[in-house]
């Protein structure tokens, strides 16, 4: 697994190629949500999962399971007025201690300016240090949780929240791999 630093230098690589090619280009995730999971053993031999549901588009949930598609109506109720179409939940857990989880949740918005809107709405309202606390160094926005063990980051078209149960790191391991992911695919759209 690649380190903190690695991750984070190949983003601001990544970010600063991106911008040299067409600064006025958003940065848009165009995949499926679903394609996001990454297999527990690839996070490390004491992790199981991931466990969750993936929402592909809002518009056509055909191909939910039944028992899912009420849930992802009602989701649907709630986030897609703000400007999300995809979304997914990704939980892990340690194998020798299950009531270890860290939770990855990603949020697709339609554009750039709709994820950037809600950024500020959720992270940038009157009061917001007494909840938060700015990342420093990230190369996209992100701010950690005063109040649980979680980071909320956002980039492009897409926020992602990840949290853990426990006092530890482990989500922002899982993050960091997410946020690699994401950028790889987002490079090979590029080509």
């Amino acid at each position: 697994m690649m380190s903190r630093l690695t991750c984070l230098l190949a983003v601001l690589l990544y970010v600063g190629m991106a911008s040299g090619q067409d600064a006025k280009a958003p940065v848009k995730f165009q995949g499926k949500v679903s394609t996001l999971g990454i297999a527990a053993d690839l996070l490390g031999s004491e992790w199981t999962g991931p466990t969750g549901l993936a929402i592909d588009d809002f518009n056509d949930l055909s191909n939910q399971p039944e028992e899912v598609k009420p849930v992802a109506e009602e989701l649907k109720k709630q986030v897609s007025s703000i400007g999300v179409v995809q979304t997914a939940d990704f939980t892990y857990r340690k194998k020798f201690n299950p009531l270890h989880q860290v939770t990855l949740r990603v949020f697709v918005f339609d554009s750039e300016q709709a994820c950037r809107e809600w950024w500020k709405k959720k992270y940038e309202f009157d009061g917001w240090e007494k909840h938060y606390s700015l990342v420093a160094g990230a190369p996209y926005k992100a701010v950690d949780s005063k109040e649980t063990t979680k980071r909320a980051v956002c980039f492009g078209n897409i926020w992602m929240t990840c949290g853990a149960l426990d006092k530890t790191d482990d989500h922002l391991k899982i993050l960091d791999a997410y946020v690699k992911k994401i950028h790889d695919d987002l490079a090979a759209n590029r080509r």
